[in-house]
């Protein structure tokens, strides 16, 4: 695999363990690898979906899950 296509697997994260690892290391000591993964990266970016809303406090009561559930008015 060229440096490249180690670059673009690692992002996709498609490599098995001991192959992401080595990347990550080799990410650590190579300019070219750090370029390559930055690039793959801003790439595959808009292809990402958009991250999900966090819901911090539940729009539904007890009382309307059981309406539903059990059919208690």
């Amino acid at each position: 695999m060229t440096t490249d296509e180690r670059a673009f697997a690692f992002v996709l994260g498609s490599l098995d363990d001991a192959s992401a690892a080595h990347v990550a290391e080799e990410i650590g000591q190579s300019f070219e690898m750090r370029q390559r993964v930055r690039y793959w990266r801003e790439q595959l970016a808009p292809l990402l979906p958009p991250p999900i809303e966090e819901v911090y406090e539940n729009p539904v009561s007890w009382e309307e899950v059981e309406a539903v559930v059990f059919g208690r008015a």
